[in-house]
C-alpha cells in the first residue's frame, strides 16, 4: 500500500512565489509561472506572478515593495468556488489561520486588522 501511495502524484492547485535577495534563481510553479530573483541593493517594487487576468486595481494588492536584505514571498492557490463563498472566508483579516493552514499563529504588528494590517 505505501508503494503504490508513493507512486501516485497528486496535482495541486498551491503555488509559492518567492522573490529573494540573496542568489538570483528562477522559480517555476505549477501553472508555469516563472519568477526571476536576484540580489539587490534598493527597494524594488515585485509582483507576484498571477495565472489568471485580474483588475489593476486588485493586482496592487499583489505588487510589494522589497528592500535591501529582505525577501518576499507569497502562497497562491486555485480554488473554484462562488466569489460570496470565497470572500466570506478570507475577509475575515483578524483570523487568517482560518484560510491559510500553514500559518501557525498571526498577530497583528501594525494597523487595526483591517486590508494593510502588518502582522507577524
Amino acid at each position: 500500500l505505501r508503494e503504490n501511495r508513493n507512486k501516485k502524484e497528486m496535482p495541486s492547485s498551491l503555488q509559492h512565489h518567492r522573490i529573494n535577495d540573496i542568489n538570483p534563481t528562477t522559480i517555476s510553479t505549477a501553472t508555469t509561472t516563472t519568477l526571476s530573483c536576484y540580489k539587490q541593493s534598493q527597494t524594488t517594487w515585485q509582483v507576484v506572478p498571477l495565472s489568471i487576468s485580474v483588475p489593476d486595481n486588485v493586482l496592487h494588492h499583489h505588487t510589494h515593495a522589497v528592500g535591501p536584505h529582505q525577501c518576499c514571498s507569497a502562497v497562491v492557490q486555485t480554488i473554484v468556488a462562488p466569489v460570496d463563498a470565497v470572500w466570506s472566508v478570507v475577509r475575515r483579516f483578524d483570523n487568517p489561520q482560518a484560510y491559510k493552514h500553514f500559518l501557525k499563529s498571526c498577530h497583528v504588528i501594525v494597523g487595526d486588522g483591517e486590508v494593510g494590517t502588518l502582522r507577524e
